[in-house]
Order: structure tokens, then sequence, then C-alpha cells
């Protein structure tokens, strides 16, 4: 694969919590393994989560894995001074007092295994790459929670309008592949809501053995929708029970008008798209394998090594 795929995520705002909680949120920990060469060396990860809306209901979690005073000094200090002033945020201070920050960082994985479906989890989340002080005026909302993605499409499904599921309109979700820095196959699912931009989707038809490499871009909305069920009484005032529900997606407002070459050697080759299918089976193989392994010294018994699946289709 030749061409530097890109992946890019912008996101603005207000500071609105840092959890607490060690294991959640941000927290500045040191390196336990004695055998590292940053043995002792102070980095700081976690969980920012960062109000991109005046109202405070498109609340977005950024990830920040492991950030150190050496590689990322600005993002270090500001994130550490995030930690020590947590009457700086919106959920402790109020909206007027919270640290304004933007984040540049990218589209990741977060992948597990469910201990309930015993299933490989791959849950999308933004990697923080550098984070900085707001000391004026925020963006623009509409340039607050951005992305633009280089996207690898083998999937196109039209969702019809359900009111019972709270579905007002048609949408249809787009399904493929991103990829990160290190070009590791990413798959995803975005949502198109615009009329024209649904169409166009549709009409590429793309499929697992005809996929489009193209580039889309949109916003990212983390939403609490609150809604009021009201049960009239026979007498006095009714009952009103308030109910809220995240709604999560990554919605594509645009995308180039002519895709790029699939099978073009400076591009992307089929040839290399098996590769990071194939890469991507390692991966989930080590990601059961450890898993098995964990069980198993706690079971005392072991499992046999699962080997990765050889498959040359494009589903992902």
């Amino acid at each position: 694969m030749k061409k530097k795929s890109k992946n890019e995520v912008k996101i603005a705002g207000y500071v609105y919590q840092n959890n607490q909680d060690p294991r959640i949120g941000l927290s500045v920990k040191t390196v336990q393994n004695a055998n590292s060469a940053n043995y002792g060396k102070e980095f700081i990860s976690g969980n920012l989560d960062i109000a991109v809306d005046e109202d405070g209901m498109n609340v977005i979690t950024v990830h920040f894995m492991y950030v150190t005073a050496d590689k990322k000094k600005d993002t270090f200090n500001n994130l550490k001074q995030i930690i020590q002033n947590p009457d700086k945020t919106w959920i402790m201070g109020g909206k007027e007092n919270a640290f304004k920050v933007s984040v540049s960082g990218a589209l990741e994985l977060n992948e597990f295994i469910s201990n309930r479906t015993n299933e490989v989890i791959s849950a999308i989340r933004i990697d923080g790459g550098f984070l900085n002080m707001i000391s004026g005026s925020l963006p623009e909302p509409k340039k607050r929670n951005t992305f633009s993605m280089d996207m690898l499409i083998n999937k196109v499904n039209r969702v019809e309008a359900d009111p019972e599921k709270s579905i007002d309109k048609d949408f249809v979700r787009v399904g493929g592949a991103v990829f990160n820095f290190k070009n590791e196959l990413l798959p995803v699912t975005f949502v198109c809501r615009n009329e024209q931009g649904m169409a166009c989707f549709e009409d590429m038809d793309a499929s697992v053995s005809n996929p489009t490499y193209t580039n889309v871009w949109g916003r990212i909305n983390c939403m609490t929708i609150k809604t009021e069920r009201v049960t009239e009484s026979a007498f006095g005032e009714p009952e009103v029970q308030t109910y809220e529900n995240k709604q999560r997606e990554w919605l594509i407002t645009g995308m180039i008008t002519v895709p790029y070459e699939f099978g073009d050697e400076s591009i992307m080759t089929a040839d290399d798209l098996k590769k990071a299918v194939q890469d991507r089976e390692v991966k989930l193989a080590g990601i059961r394998r450890d898993k098995e392994e964990y069980e198993a010294r706690k079971a005392s018994s072991m499992n046999p090594k699962i080997q990765p699946k050889m498959d040359t289709s494009f589903n992902f």
C-alpha cells in the first residue's frame, strides 16, 4: 500500500469532565516494567470528555493512550493542568469556568473480548494526538467535531423510517474500513442522512468483491436526547417521566467527486488489501489468544493457540 491513508479528527470545546476513577479518567502514571527503557517515567493516559456545543448535549470522549513530557511536552503539561484543576470542568465549575481546548487526533478501535458473548468487540474511539488550550473564542459550532477519512467502502445499507424505533427519516449505513498511521485496517460503519449523499453511496454499487476507495468527511455526534412520557391521571397532576437516550454516530456530510483508483499500485491494489485483511486476522487471533491464556491461567489449564484465518475476500 503506497498511499498514506488520511485519518484525521478535530475536536474543540469545553472540558466537560475528567472522571476521577483512574481506570477511566485522565491520570498520571509511571512505567512499572523494570525491563523497559522508560522504567519510572511519568506518562498520562485515560479519557477526557469534551462538550462541543453550548448546551452540553453533544459530549465527545477522547482517549489518550500514552503521553509523555519528552515526546509531547505541551500536551502532557496541558493534560496535567486539567487533572490538577477539577474545578475547571463544566461539571464541577460550570461552562463559564471550564477550560477550552482543541484536540487533533485520529479514529482508532478499542478491541476486547466480550465476557458475555466471548466475541471480539471493536468499538470506535478517538485517539488523542495533541491537545492545546484555547484562550480566546472557540471555532464556529460546525467545525468543533469534524473528521476526514480515506475510506474503503464495501457495504451500503438503507435503513427505512420507523417511528416506533424513533427513526424519523430514511438514512444509509456506510460500512467498510479506514486505516491508522500503521496502515492497519480498521472496520467501521458511518451514516449518511443527506438525500443526495444517500443516492451517491447507493449508486456506487460497492460490495465485498467490488470495494470503493474514496475520501469522506463529516461530524461526530454523541448526543443526549431527552424525551418525556406523560401518563394522565384520573385526578391531580399527571405523571411525567423523563428519559435520556445516548445517540452516537459518525455522520458523513461530504465526499470527493471522483474516488481513488483502487487497483492502482500507487494507491492500493487487491494484494495490498488482502495483506491488510490477513494482518487483521492475525491481530484478532492475538486478542483471542491473550484472552484464552488469561482464562487458562485462572483455570490452570492450557488451550490450543488459535491460528488466523487466511481469507482472501474483502469482507471485514
